[in-house]
């Protein structure tokens, strides 16, 4: 399955999470499992916390990236569960996708009460399909589209 194809469906799992645990009100970690579950119910491979190394300058890290969730090694979920939504989740989304190699990512906040507001995740049900009042969740698509930046031999000088 091609990642757009399971960005669908991850969305959809993601709606019924919602749906099923409601929010705002638990905390991300639980949101997160729960997510994971209904992936696997609905036969995706679905790994939580799954732990990247970070290299700086030839050396590997003792510190690793942690990924919320990498469904079908192809798309990765970064599950927050709060009232507000902040530039910096998209960029720690986009540089995930960057030390990862890999090309798309969600950003769900399966929290966030917006009754009143369309989300990319919404546009997938009518909003006839809920009452105004419950809320639903937000979802941001990230593509990494930008090609690594090139590597300076050590000895090169910066400008």
């Amino acid at each position: 399955m091609h990642e757009n194809e399971l960005s669908n469906v991850i969305i959809g799992a993601a709606i019924e999470v919602h749906r099923t645990l409601g929010g705002p009100g638990l905390l991300e970690e639980v949101y997160e499992e729960a997510l994971c579950e209904e992936l696997r119910l609905q036969g995706f491979k679905c790994l939580r916390q799954v732990p990247y190394p970070l290299v700086y300058k030839g050396r590997q890290l003792e510190k690793r990236l942690i990924v919320d969730i990498l469904v079908n090694d192809l798309v990765i979920i970064e599950c927050k569960a709060t009232d507000r939504h902040h530039p910096i989740h998209e960029a720690q989304l986009l540089t995930y996708l960057r030390i990862t190699d890999k090309r798309l990512g969600l950003l769900i906040n399966l929290a966030n009460d917006m009754s009143r507001t369309a989300s990319t995740a919404s546009s997938t049900a009518s909003k006839t399909d809920r009452p105004a009042s419950q809320p639903i969740l937000t979802a941001t698509t990230m593509l990494h589209t930008i090609p690594h930046p090139p590597r300076l031999p050590a000895s090169a000088p910066l400008r």
